[in-house]
């Protein structure tokens, strides 16, 4: 399992993700980039560095290369995966895996809405993942620029992966992205019908909040 953070938002609320993480990946090698030291597996510092999607591939890179399992489970500092996530069985090399069943919870709000998961979560060869990171590192300097025009640069990501491979939506549970306000993202796409007001393993979003607190 790999693990990336900038360290940007509450330290109570990626404390609490952290040990979350831990309790439901069960006996995987946990691998975490951090920007502050951290007590997560086998952790690398970098130092603190400008809050950018070019430095959270740079961490990601730098962890993927210290693994040594032929498959990673890629894992954000603001979001909640359930054990499946962690139990999903990979067979294919050229496949990245996505999440089929994702939400978002707002600090403050009551329900949880439906999310298009295309970060880089999710569970995917070491080797496909580099592969991705060599066309995708280089390209950040233009998505950086077309962030400032109005676009997102996040929709570069599942375009490069599947012109390189496979992406392919599966069970690995559901998983809920926490937006506490201090996220390097503040806004993020979500659809605004059917919103839920709980989640199997996470329980209800009006408590969720009280179990990962922004302080």
């Amino acid at each position: 399992m790999v693990y990336y953070t900038c360290n940007g938002d509450y330290p109570a609320l990626e404390q609490a993700v952290r040990e979350t993480i831990a309790q439901h990946c069960g006996d995987l090698p946990i691998i975490s980039v951090s920007q502050q030291p951290i007590a997560f597996g086998q952790n690398l510092c970098v130092g603190q560095l400008e809050r950018s999607s070019e430095h959270a591939l740079m961490q990601l890179r730098i962890g993927a290369e210290l693994a040594r399992t032929r498959f990673l489970a890629v894992c954000e500092a603001d979001t909640l995966y359930p054990p499946q996530f962690f139990q999903f069985k990979p067979s294919c090399t050229k496949t990245y895996y996505y999440p089929r069943a994702g939400y978002i919870a707002f600090r403050g709000r009551r329900v949880y809405w439906r999310k298009m998961l295309c970060e880089l979560m999710g569970v995917v060869a070491r080797d496909f993942l580099l592969r991705i990171l060599d066309v995708l590192q280089p390209k950040m300097c233009v998505c950086m620029q077309a962030r400032h025009a109005g676009e997102d640069a996040r929709l570069y990501i599942t375009p490069t992966v599947a012109e390189h491979g496979v992406v392919a939506r599966v069970d690995l549970g559901p998983v809920v992205t926490l937006k506490s306000g201090r996220g390097m993202h503040m806004q993020t796409p979500f659809f605004r019908r059917g919103p839920r007001q709980t989640r199997p393993v996470w329980g209800s979003a009006r408590s969720i909040w009280e179990r990962y607190p922004c302080e």
